[in-house]
């Protein structure tokens, strides 16, 4: 199985490799946008570098930014190769001065001297004092003289006469290897400068030596040393080549990182601003920003709210114009629907820019009337003049337009100014409007006013202050309403001088003929009034809502604003430069914030304080490791080689080369094996993949190697024996051993060299703590020191007596000197590894910085996105966020079939008052907020995904059905028009009915919870519309049409409580099953008599494509209802508004208090008191009525709350009582019966010849039969008592129980004689008198006596309240057989006066109350799911009445029978290996023996081997019907094979071919008509072929940088999820068309959950979450320790199997969010294992295993019930048959499919026999 690679590559990190192009996404999920390409070259001027290592960045401008930004990086490094050559000063300075003579005051000057350079240049960089020019180019160059001076001068001065070939070389490769570590130099400078200071060091040696050795010069011995010295250097530089190139290559991906982060966010930004833009030009902006805020409240929060939100404020002193075309009925007749909104769409964008010029906030366009208002959000003290100039402006415009066009058109404006409410109503199609009476004023004043002339008021006219000249307007000649209020008007008088000199705004209006039939219209191709595009002169230049802010954009404290960004790249026109530019400002912004990061970490330590932080960081993967441990291998490869020049014979060195070198090599394979899986065995890759991801197995590897570097030197050291002590110094200089003897013996600082070179690869390794590189380097340094003080103690002695003769005894010993020397790099490199350290950290968090940038800037572009969609259709708010070509684009677009719907509540004219009580109006219109919102709620509904909101005009509704960019039928968007059928294309037309019936139900519901009469008139209409978008400044979607019209008035000419259709409608709607009253002509404006009906209710449920309903009202109102316009209905539980069992939702309180609130100014006192009177609801102090003392209206209200009976109280509502039992539920121990009329518990009095006999029989039962008074019974059941209990011995309770209970299965079974023995024998009773009359009374439907046989009843009760429950039972079905008899008033009496004051269960009174609207009985029935009046009924009725009684008064039904059953199932659940069907029915199994299955009946034994792949068999998956099987393997094959039904046994079917990565993945799709195909990580294509034909679908493949791993099918069948580990998962159709996508996740696995909204995928965050691709959510459902390979969900969505990295199969709960079980046994790795449900009722889990076994456990132990072994490699995959759980295949990399199954029987015997040991089942 290919090893998963997710979790070996850092989260966060953007990779890259020679020669490949890496391209910056400009937006997730969208391919609009900006994209740069990034490649990556192999070439360049690091020619020293083999061309793998040859890393530059093309262009060649970036690669120049990138390397100022690595100087800049390299800055601080340069400081610590000043804190180095410091050090190296005070080394000389104190080895000096320790054993200090006057020919060492030279060496002490100059060193002195350099330390004082040194802190000067420290000081000078430090601070930056110097000019950068000098600082970047100079002093690198100055610090490498200065060292290489220094290194010179103690070479000379301290070694005069004494010159040796390893004298201070040491410190030369010191400084070699520093000068890669921290010079900011290209590589290949660093090489050459290098290069030359151990080549000039190297030949001063050698020449100093020679002079000095004149005569006595050994030149094989010099050779060598020298060699020796070269190797020295080499293996420096070779190893700090290598660490420039993983510095420069983690730089580099540092700065690809950032300028991905760059891209994207501009990218985002941008857009965000696009989507900020459209926003803000529809609602104002203290609108969008509490919109904001409140779409990221949690839906907590949301729930404790008590109202719908509503966006609503007051402003006072504003100004309210109201402009209309005159004569625009014309001009629409003279020419086409699409010059007509061209038309609009041009002058009402001038009206806009007109608006912007003179301070106007547009409201709103209504077909042809525009309204805007002055002094709104911000006051301003000239809104009348501004609004007065306004006008004016719009006048002379349209006079323009008129004589242009050449028709009869002109403007009439009316101004007025006082107060207004402003802000948005409902939950979609948000709209800014405003309400107010100034508002209605504002609009009488248009329409009295005069064409051509702006009409104010007084109350504008006082606000002018006498700017403008006026004359008498008399608008209450022409208005009615002006009139009655007596408001004074005036006419401005237009000043004699224009405007402006260039007629609209300084705009040179052109005109153009679309036709020749057309009137001349206003030119749309030069400037179509697109806000990016309005034409505008020199003079006025544009000024737009370009500035604006973004509400709520996440970061405030940045320095760097990404909105300037995002401009100057547009302004730059995506300049590469200039993003260059913009990049190098956000990573000189990255380095100044950097010494904030030190609140992150611990100063000492440098730990992050937060433990995830560290956590985090710890397991992030670095790439770099395997080359730090290969520089330990070059490291002791080079120790080797020098010792082997030094000491040729030392045979101990071969042996530490041969045998470290192994060592090394085995631990670098297992460092390289992560970093390279395809290479390594899967093993090894698993083992390394641990290793990098466990910080205490990281540490113990990389100790390890430095220990082996270490121990081989230690042990060439130690196998250097020192020499005998001489005699004399005479014998030492008298007989010098040979050179090929002396060994180390003469050159022991080598050794010591070679320690220098142990540190340097300590200094190499990366994953590693500072704290950790410091133990091992005290362990080199001490190990060092050791060995040289103490056991070469005589050696060094010995090489300082041959050297310095009797000078020795005035310098330090070179035993010390060396020490010191590795202690001081020691100190130097601890020094670095620190610094590393705390870059790192600091890449760390900037990386982690990045991310949540990305996220937040996502997250508000999403917000956004959400705001813009929810004011415009989707479609539309996609083409005005498209490109910036297509924000120039006119939207339009015709339908030719759609429905069009108006609903006002003309009634809520009189409701609505503006005084103190209710806070000006705001109270009033909150209340119609919610029922706005109530309606818009109804169109979550699947059924209703047709419709369309429009708009909403004050109380006016309007929407429209079939109005959407592809299909205008209701779910057919596939087939063309010409293929649908008249029902088919009118689908949606019959949802629109029945939405406007939903709101009407809603609507009632309202009514009911707040005591209110609203009532809707709705209008419907159906033909062709244009839809389209208007004033592009202020994008405006609407609908215009004939068919508009129609509709429109079909509302205005209604009647209340009314939906009014034209005859068209009634003969398609009638089809659908709805029903009519035919109302007969009418006169409608424009159109003359037009024949309408009602549209009353539907016959039957219409059905609907998903299958779902709304319950709607079925009444038909009276001829006189129609003629008085009042609907008299009965509130129904179409919406559970009151919850029963608890009190009132607090918002549903809150709608009582606000409409009581809201009318309580106005309330008429006689109604409020009579209905709260006869109601008696205390949670509601007053009723709601509209402003009218005792008006018809309040008469209407008293009618509909006192005749459709919901005049009920409910004052127990909530008080303890309990949700009622549906009719349909069965008793809790078992199900009613209704054989032979009697009821289930059979204890009836059975019909006798002898009555006498019959009595007395009853009486000895305990059971009165039927006409027998009460009294004689009860004296029999004494009799027989007493003497039963003289005759019999008196039984335990434990026998009385059984003896009851058998006589209760007795009875059942008609054995009525052996009951009597029975009872009179053991002296006991069924069941109680009392309920043995009150059973009696309920089965023959006498209801009054059965209600008082609960008063005998009630003192055998335990619970008091149960009287009331079970009254209400009682009368529910007394009620329910009223109405099925058609007994309404007796019926209504029930619901009223005996309901009712039981005080309990108010909603389901309500339901109640609801079927009297019932036409006949079988509605009812349906409605009440109630089997009607009659023996099942009551039967059904008494099992649930017995809950309440004790069972010593009344046994529970059956109880006998379901004690079985449940020692049967208890039974079955504690078998292991129980697989077959569970059946409830006792008469399947045998209660003699127990039940216990045998494990042979299990899937345990092999079946048949599936040998036909090739290779590896990575997944396997049967089929959803049972059928198949298909299996896909690394060979690039999958194979579907056939299951026989009768032997179950498997042939191969097809072999689809062609998966060029192979295929780890396959998936069926819900009908098995598909099969999905994904392969491995590497893989970005996914196949889809269709099973039956074997052809391939679908080859999908969204980007050669993807990765296709995982895929999971909606349950729709037509579109499934994919995705991968590169960062995003994809929404896609049956042809591959990508639908949605979400961004930043990186899958390892997918599951689409039942509700078809939720994707689950489990990601490299070691967690399950689900998203939301439709209101684009997602929470987190699961969290794991360690990484998630696969997971499985169950067929109910209720449980998800697990397979966690190390830890094996987790079982979760996904609805409780907990972990329910960890299983024991499987060995699980690295590797991805999928496990999977099983058996009957999935209750076994089956899983592979990485030890070539197959576990299976039942579900509720933790320990395997069985291993299965026969695989020779890792089983990958488990898959159990769905249909057959007795079959089970599992697939390996052993190349085969295992299939399991029972074991065979050998003959019929064994058959028989395994059957008698499942005897249980059948």
């Amino acid at each position: 199985m290919p090893r998963n690679r997710a979790f070996s590559e850092p989260e966060y990190s953007a990779e890259y490799s020679a020669d490949c192009s890496v391209t910056l996404p400009s937006d997730p999920g969208q391919a609009v946008g900006r994209t740069h390409e990034v490649t990556v070259r192999s070439s360049g001027c690091c020619l020293c570098l083999p061309r793998f290592m040859r890393l530059t960045f093309a262009p060649d401008s970036l690669e120049n930014l990138y390397q100022t930004y690595f100087r800049r990086q390299r800055h601080e490094t340069l400081l610590v190769l000043v804190v180095f050559a410091a050090l190296f000063d005070c080394y000389v300075i104190v080895m000096c001065t320790v054993v200090y003579t006057s020919d060492k005051l030279a060496s002490v000057a100059v060193a002195s001297v350099g330390l004082a350079a040194d802190v000067l240049l420290y000081l000078l960089c430090r601070y930056g004092l110097l000019p950068e020019r000098i600082s970047r180019r100079l002093v690198p160059y100055a610090l490498w003289v200065l060292i290489a001076a220094q290194i010179f001068c103690y070479l000379g001065l301290n070694f005069a006469r004494f010159h040796q070939a390893s004298d201070t070389v040491g410190w030369q490769a010191f400084f070699s290897f520093s000068f890669f570590l921290t010079l900011p130099l290209r590589l290949t400078p660093i090489v050459l400068i290098t290069t030359v200071s151990c080549g000039v060091h190297t030949l001063v040696l050698g020449v100093t030596i020679a002079q000095q050795q004149q005569e006595d010069i050994q030149g094989a011995a010099l050779g060598r040393q020298l060699l020796a010295n070269i190797l020295i250097y080499l293996c420096a530089i070779t190893v700090g080549v290598m660490s420039y190139y993983m510095a420069d290559r983690k730089h580099r991906k540092a700065f690809l990182e950032a300028r991905q982060s760059l891209e994207v966010k501009l990218n985002l930004e941008e857009q965000s601003q696009q989507q900020e833009r459209l926003l803000l030009s529809i609602l104002p902006k203290h609108i969008a920003d509490e919109m904001l805020q409140d779409m990221k409240k949690e839906a907590s929060q949301k729930e404790m709210q008590q109202f719908n939100t509503m966006y609503m404020y007051r402003h006072e002193n504003v100004s309210i114009l109201f402009a209309d075309i005159v004569g625009f009925t014309q001009l629409s007749s003279s020419c086409s629907a699409q010059e007509l909104v061209k038309l609009l769409n041009e002058l009402f964008a001038r009206f806009d820019k007109l608006a912007a010029k003179y301070h106007q906030l547009r409201i709103k366009i209504l077909g042809d009337c525009y309204y805007c208002i002055c002094g709104l959000p911000d006051y301003r003290d000239d809104h009348a003049a501004c609004s007065i100039m306004m006008g004016l402006a719009m006048v002379e415009a349209i006079s323009y337009v008129r004589e242009k066009t050449q028709t009869d058109v002109d403007m009439r404006v009316g101004v007025h100014s006082g107060t207004v409410l402003g802000g948005v109503l409902g939950q979609k199609r948000w709209q800014y409007d405003v309400w107010s009476t100034d508002v209605t004023v504002a609009n009488k004043m248009e329409a009295g006013g005069i064409p051509g002339r702006v009409h104010i008021s007084q109350n504008t006219l006082e606000c002018l202050h006498g700017e403008f000249d006026v004359e008498p307007g008399n608008g209450g000649d022409r208005c009615e309403y002006l009139k009655e209020r007596g408001i004074e008007t005036y006419l401005v008088v237009v000043p004699k001088g224009p405007i402006s000199k260039n007629g609209i705004n300084g705009v040179k209006l052109s005109v153009t003929s679309s036709n020749g039939n057309s009137p001349l219209l206003i030119n749309t191709t030069e400037c179509n009034g697109s806000v990016h595009t309005a034409c505008t002169t020199p003079e006025e230049p544009e000024e737009l809502d370009t500035r604006v802010v973004n509400p709520s954009f996440p970061n405030p404290r940045r320095r760097l604003r990404l909105r300037d960004l995002a401009e100057r790249v547009i302004d730059a026109q995506e300049n590469e430069q200039e993003l260059n530019k913009l990049l190098n400002e956000a990573l000189l912004e990255r380095e100044t914030v950097q010494a904030l990061k030190g609140k992150y970490t611990n100063r000492l330590s440098l730990r992050f304080v937060e433990p995830d932080l560290e956590t985090r960081f710890s397991v992030e993967k670095e790439k770099q490791s395997g080359a730090a441990f290969s520089c330990s291998c070059v490291v002791l490869l080079f120790t080797a080689v020098i010792e082997a020049l030094i000491d040729p014979l030392l045979i101990a060195n071969y042996v530490t080369l041969a045998v470290g070198e192994v060592l090394l090599l085995i631990l670098t394979i297992c460092s390289l094996a992560a970093i390279f899986p395809r290479v390594f065995p899967n093993r090894l890759v698993s083992f390394s993949t641990w290793i990098d991801h466990t910080r205490w197995a990281r540490n113990t590897w990389a100790m390890a190697a430095i220990v082996i570097l270490t121990l081989a030197d230690i042990i060439d050291m130690l196998s250097c024996r020192p020499p005998q002590p001489p005699a004399t110094s005479t014998d030492v200089e008298s007989s010098p051993a040979p050179a090929e003897q002396r060994g180390c013996l003469e050159n022991p600082k080598y050794y010591s060299y070679v320690a220098v070179l142990a540190l340097i690869a300590t200094t190499m390794l990366v994953q590693v703590s500072h704290m950790v590189k410091l133990t091992l380097m005290l362990l080199i340094t001490v190990a060092t020191g050791v060995v040289n003080i103490y056991n070469w103690r005589d050696i060094f002695d010995q090489y300082d007596l041959v050297r310095y003769e009797e000078y020795r005894v005035y310098l330090v010993p070179s035993k010390y000197t060396m020490t010191v020397m590795i202690f001081i790099m020691m100190i130097s490199f601890y020094y670095f590894a620190r610094h590393v350290e705390k870059l790192a950290r600091t890449l760390f968090l900037w990386k982690i910085e990045v991310h949540e940038q990305k996220e937040k800037v996502y997250e508000m572009r999403r917000w956004n996105e959400a705001l813009v969609t929810n004011m415009l259709p989707e479609h539309v708010a996609r083409h005005f966020l498209g490109s910036k070509k297509r924000d120039e684009e006119l939207y339009s677009q015709s339908y030719d079939e759609i429905g069009v719907m108006f609903a006002s509540i003309p009634n809520f004219s009189d409701f609505y008052t503006e005084e103190s009580i209710n806070n000006g109006g705001i109270e009033c219109l909150r209340f119609l907020n919610e029922i706005i919102s109530d309606f818009d709620s109804l169109l979550d509904e699947p059924q209703f995904r047709c419709i369309t909101k429009i708009k909403t005009i004050g109380s006016t509704y309007m929407a429209a059905s079939g109005v959407t960019p592809d299909n205008n039928a209701n779910g057919y968007a596939c087939m063309k028009k010409e293929e649908l059928s008249d029902r088919e294309r009118w689908q949606h037309l019959a949802d629109l009915a029945d939405f406007a019936l939903a709101m009407k139900v809603t609507l009632m519901n309202i009514n009911y919870q707040s005591f209110n009469n609203f009532m809707l008139r709705i209008g419907l209409n159906k033909g062709g519309v244009l839809a389209g978008v208007i004033g592009a400044r202020k994008p405006h979607f609407d609908i215009w049409g004939n068919t508009v019209n129609v509709a429109s008035r079909m509302e205005s000419t209604g009647v209340m409580g009314n939906i009014q259709v034209v005859e068209d409608c009634y003969n398609i709607l009638k089809d659908y099953g709805f029903r009519f009253v035919r109302r007969g002509p009418i006169f409608v404006k424009g159109k003359g008599e037009l024949l309408t009906y009602f549209l009353k209710g539907r016959e039957k449920q219409g059905s609907f494509i998903n299958g779902s309903s709304v319950t709607l009202p079925h009444q038909i109102e009276r001829d006189a209802d129609l003629r008085n316009g009042v609907k008299h209905e009965i509130p129904s539980g179409h919406t559970g508004e009151i919850q029963a069992g608890g009190a009132s939702p607090p918002r549903k309180k809150a709608r009582a208090r606000a409409a009581e609130g809201a009318g309580e100014s106005g309330a008429s006192l006689a109604t409020a008191g009579l209905t709260a009177l006869v109601l008696g609801l205390p949670s509601f102090s007053s009723v709601l009525c509209p402003r009218s003392g005792s008006g018809p209206l309040d008469v209407n209200a008293h009618r509909v709350a006192c005749l459709s009976g919901v005049n009920m109280q409910a004052n127990g509502a909530g008080q303890g009582q309990e949700p009622e039992l549906p009719c349909l539920n069965s008793a809790q121990n078992g199900e009613s019966s209704a054989a032979s009329g009697a009821h289930s518990n059979g204890l009836l009095a059975s019909s006798a010849d002898d009555g006498t006999n019959a009595g007395v029989t009853a009486a000895n039962n305990g059971i009165q039969p039927a006409g027998s008074s009460s009294a004689a019974s009860a004296a029999a059941t004494l009799g027989s008592e007493t003497g039963s209990m003289k005759k019999k011995k008196r039984l335990s309770q434990a026998d009385e129980d059984v003896i009851r209970l058998i006589g209760q299965h007795l009875h059942g079974l008609g054995l009525n004689q052996t009951v009597d023995l029975l009872m009179q024998e053991s002296g006991c009773r069924l069941e109680h008198p009392a309920a043995t009359k009150f059973r009696n009374h309920v089965m023959e439907g006498e209801w009054d006596k059965a209600e008082s046989d609960l008063n005998e009843l009630k003192t055998l009760m335990h619970s008091p309240n149960a009287i009331v429950r079970m009254k209400f039972l009682l009368l529910q079905q007394k009620y329910l057989e009223y109405l099925e008899d058609g007994k309404v008033l007796e019926a209504l009496h029930v619901l009223r006066a005996e309901l009712t004051p039981l005080k309990y269960n108010t909603e389901r009174i309500h339901i109640l109350s609801g079927y009297l609207m019932c036409s006949h009985s079988d509605d009812l029935r349906a409605k009440a799911e109630w089997e009607g009046k009659g023996i099942s009924s009551r039967s059904k009725l008494l099992d649930k009445l017995q809950t309440y009684l004790p069972p010593s008064v009344m046994l529970p039904p059956r109880r006998l029978q379901t004690l079985l059953c449940q020692a049967v199932e208890l039974q079955r659940d504690r078998c292991l290996y129980h697989n077959t069907k569970l059946d409830s029915n006792l008469d399947s199994v045998s209660l003699l023996v127990d039940h216990v299955c045998s494990r042979k009946q299990f899937p345990c034994y092999t079946q048949q081997i599936l040998t036909e792949h090739c290779n590896e068999v990575w997944f396997c998956k049967f089929s959803n019907d049972g059928t198949k099987l298909a299996s896909g393997s690394k060979d690039t094959t999958v194979i579907i094979w056939q299951v026989d039904p009768e032997t179950h046994l498997l042939k191969q079917l097809k072999t689809l071919e062609g998966h060029a990565y192979g295929v780890s993945y396959l998936a069926w799709s819900p009908d098995d008509a598909y099969l999905i195909a994904c392969g491995p990580d590497d893989c970005s294509e996914l196949w889809l072929w269709n099973v039956q034909t074997g052809e391939l679908r679908t080859k999908m493949s969204q980007s050669h940088e993807d990765s296709l791993t995982s895929v999971a099918w909606n349950p729709d069948g037509k579109r499934f999820v994919t995705g991968g580990q590169r960062g995003q998962f994809y929404q896609c159709d049956l042809d591959g068309n990508l639908l949605d996508s979400w961004e930043g996740v990186r899958v390892q696995c997918l599951w689409c959950l039942s509700d078809s909204k939720t994707v689950l995928a489990s990601d490299t965050h070691q967690r399950i979450r689900g998203y939301n691709f439709e209101d684009l959510t997602d929470r987190n459902i699961v969290q794991e320790d360690h990484p998630i390979m696969s997971f499985t969900v169950s067929k109910n969505g209720r449980l998800a199997l697990l397979n966690v990295a190390t830890q094996g199969v987790h079982l979760w709960d996904l609805q409780d969010r907990v972990l329910v079980r960890k299983y024991q046994g499987v060995t699980q790795g690295f590797y991805t294992i999928h496990s999977c449900f099983g058996g009957h009722n999935e209750d076994f889990i089956a899983s592979g295993s990485e030890d070539h076994k197959v576990y299976i456990w039942h579900k509720r132990s933790e320990l395997p019930i069985a291993e299965l072994t026969g695989h020779t490699r890792t089983v990958n995959c488990v898959s159990w048959n769905p249909v057959l759980p007795g079959l089970m295949a599992s697939a390996s990399d052993d190349g085969t499919v295992r299939v399991w199954g029972p074991a065979p029987f050998s003959d019929a015997h064994d058959a028989e026999g395994f059957s008698e040991i499942c005897s249980m089942d059948s």
